[in-house]
């Protein structure tokens, strides 16, 4: 299944870039196909995050924003914990991806995700302060 991006006008949906004009294109005229129907996130957070990933990284903690992300998803919980063997405990890290997490879910998590970082890897950094600094980042 191709996941495309769609704009609802008044007279249907419409592709909203060129990959999804391709997309359209290749469902023959007269044929029903099947959409799901997804609000996407706002593509803004998404930049934010990874400018809050990037100060992570520049602040000597983490070796790339992969490792900042996946230590970041620990530290405020966004993990699954299973058992191996009925002993072992091992967490295994949620997605954060625009499929798997609603933008209702992103912004409680994003908010949590700027305190864990101002406080732990920041050095009490203020929330705000750091939000003030990711956001002139993305500007």
């Amino acid at each position: 299944m191709t996941r495309v991006l769609a704009r609802r006008t008044v007279s249907g949906f419409v592709p909203a870039d060129d990959q999804a004009q391709a997309e359209f294109r290749r469902v023959p005229v007269g044929k029903i196909a099947y959409l799901e129907i997804v609000a996407a996130r706002n593509p803004k957070q998404h930049r934010l995050l990874f400018a809050l990933l990037t100060v992570m990284v520049e602040a000597g903690e983490f070796p790339s924003a992969e490792a900042a992300l996946t230590a970041l998803k620990i530290a405020t919980g966004h993990v699954e914990t299973i058992k191996i063997n009925g002993t072992e405990t091992h967490l295994v890290v949620k997605s954060i991806s625009f499929a798997n997490m609603r933008q209702g879910d992103f912004v409680p998590w994003f908010d949590s995700a700027l305190k864990v970082v101002s406080q732990r890897w920041l050095g009490g950094m203020k929330d705000a302060d750091l939000r003030q600094q990711i956001e002139e980042m993305i500007a």
